[in-house]
């Protein structure tokens, strides 16, 4: 492992996971630390643009803008910023964790969670 690899710092949050995640993916690059800078990475208005419409996707718009990637370059950062906005807080943790949890679970174990959660509200109407 090279010093570059070594000294990289993993997400603490489920919010900073889903970041490193999206900007690991968009950025083809393996590894991303929270502190690791978008720009350094190769990142650009192109794929910064590709970032946030993964993130708005998982947080279901929410108040995550180019204008904050671009002034909080590192997921530390941006994480930071993101909570600080929130009108209710915890919900983008929160949010992050749900979006984890499904991104764990096989296709077999989705369906059967949607069926379990139909089979739920159909029992709640009758």
């Amino acid at each position: 492992m090279d010093a570059d690899r070594a000294d990289r710092t993993a997400p603490r949050t489920a919010l900073e996971e889903v970041l490193v995640e999206a900007w690991a993916d968009v950025l083809g690059v393996g590894e991303v630390g929270v502190h690791d800078d978008f720009f350094e990475l190769g990142g650009d208005s192109l794929t910064a643009t590709r970032i946030i419409g993964r993130l708005r996707q998982v947080f279901e718009g929410g108040d995550v803008t180019l204008r904050t990637l671009f002034t909080t370059s590192t997921v530390a950062a941006m994480a930071a910023a993101l909570t600080a906005g929130e009108t209710v807080p915890g919900r983008l943790e929160r949010i992050a964790q749900l979006h984890l949890e499904v991104a764990r679970l096989s296709p077999d174990e989705v369906e059967a969670e949607l069926a379990r959660q139909r089979d739920s509200e159909g029992g709640a109407r009758r």
